[in-house]
């Protein structure tokens, strides 16, 4: 499913987060009928800003146009989408800022800080000395303190120094392993090569960001496809107060967070509920190097609340949202409609769900051929990681054999 619900026994909770929580990571708001009430979480947010050095106006519990300019110039500067709304999300990512630059102006936090920058001052040569003879543990602490500058140190030292020889030796062979699989030479000339391709210096030794780049271009590039199972055209089984179909969700003018997944739903008329049981396999993303397949099961009722001869309509209702879901037989559609239920258990909720700009449309499609067109533009990008000289040739081939 792409999206969850209550039942009144509230058992929903752990799919909800299960299902949503990588969504209410990066966007979590209220409607904006939150503007005109008073709160004690905003009355928070308001201290919270005030001290992270932005202006919200009075602290009043209250988000007047002053407390929303605020929020906009946090969400701004912290690269997050820009709403002015509150969450509870807001709150927790404000309150983050704060304890870390209460951190950063105690005496370690700038004893740190100095370190920081000395570091990144340094010379490769000069920071690949200081790092020489560090345990590893020291060496990995350092990485992550100043990790665009360890990107930039050469990768076989860096892989020594960060996991010790016998690893780095892994480690080494692994590179060759990418480079050949994408089609470059195993050699330094191989290396400038990947480096033109991705803009950087051809140097002819890869770096420990390179390589990092190089490694994800090769795993994404050898991500096996994975298909629904379902392969028939929609089917809705309908007999005596009982209903069952099964298809892949898809959502109307949007990019699905599951491409590949599948649904079951079996409606009782008798016992006046709709039962989706769902599978979401979630693929990795192209900007991931070591991620991998997960899969993610849920489950949600719905009370019916019309059943018809050709039609049933259920109803899924939470604190934040309702969902109707409509099964017609003659027309052989199945669709659900998500819209806001903004309420105020809603909002006072820490991770309540994201405000929709507009209802949400899913429909139930035949899977195979939903996923295979998700699958074909995931190739078409991840085959220019392919080595662009070999991709040339070989269609040079291809053009001059059709021509003949």
């Amino acid at each position: 499913m792409p999206y969850s619900s209550q039942n009144p026994n509230k058992w929903w909770a752990s799919c909800l987060i299960t299902g949503l929580i990588f969504l209410i990571v990066y966007s979590s708001t209220v409607s904006d009928s939150w503007a005109d009430s008073s709160s004690s979480q905003v009355k928070e947010l308001q201290k919270v800003l005030v001290e992270l050095g932005y202006d919200p106006g009075p602290v009043d519990g209250l988000i007047g146009s002053s407390t929303r300019l605020a929020i906009r110039k946090f969400q701004s500067d912290k690269g997050k989408e820009v709403d002015g709304k509150f969450s509870g999300l807001l709150l927790l990512a404000a309150k983050i800022s704060l304890a870390e630059k209460q951190r950063r102006e105690s005496s370690a936090g700038q004893q740190e800080e100095a370190t920081r920058q000395s570091m990144k001052a340094m010379s490769d040569k000069e920071l690949l000395s200081y790092l020489t003879g560090l345990p590893k543990k020291s060496v990995e602490k350092i990485a992550n303190l100043i990790p665009d500058r360890v990107k930039q140190l050469p990768a076989k030292e860096m892989g020594s120094l960060m996991f010790g020889d016998k690893v780095a030796e892994v480690m080494y062979f692994g590179i060759d392993i990418s480079l050949r699989q994408l089609l470059y030479p195993t050699d330094e000339d191989g290396i400038r090569q990947f480096q033109s391709d991705i803009g950087a210096d051809t140097t002819g030794i890869l770096t420990f960001g390179q390589m990092q780049d190089l490694f994800r271009r090769n795993s994404r590039a050898k991500d096996s496809p994975v298909y629904s199972s379902s392969f028939a055209p929609l089917r809705i089984s309908r007999f005596s107060g009982h209903i069952e179909v099964e298809g892949t969700w898809k959502i109307e003018g949007e990019q699905i967070a599951y491409p590949v997944n599948s649904s079951k739903i079996v409606c009782e008329k008798q016992k006046g509920f709709c039962l989706i049981a769902s599978a979401e396999l979630s693929i990795p993303s192209l900007e991931k190097d070591v991620e991998q397949y997960s899969l993610h099961i849920s489950t949600s009722f719905y009370d019916i609340i019309s059943w018809s001869s050709d039609e049933v309509i259920a109803q899924a209702k939470s604190d934040c949202r309702t969902v109707l879901l409509t099964i017609n037989s003659s027309a052989n559609e199945v669709f659900e409609v998500a819209r806001n239920n903004d309420t105020g258990q809603c909002r006072e909720q820490p991770f309540s769900l994201p405000s929709l700009d507009k209802p949400i449309v899913a429909r139930l499609v035949p899977g195979f051929d939903a996923t295979r067109a998700w699958w074909e533009q995931r190739q078409k990008e991840t085959s220019l990681y392919i080595n662009p000289r070999v991709r040339a040739r070989v269609e040079s081939q291809l053009k001059a054999l059709r021509g003949k």
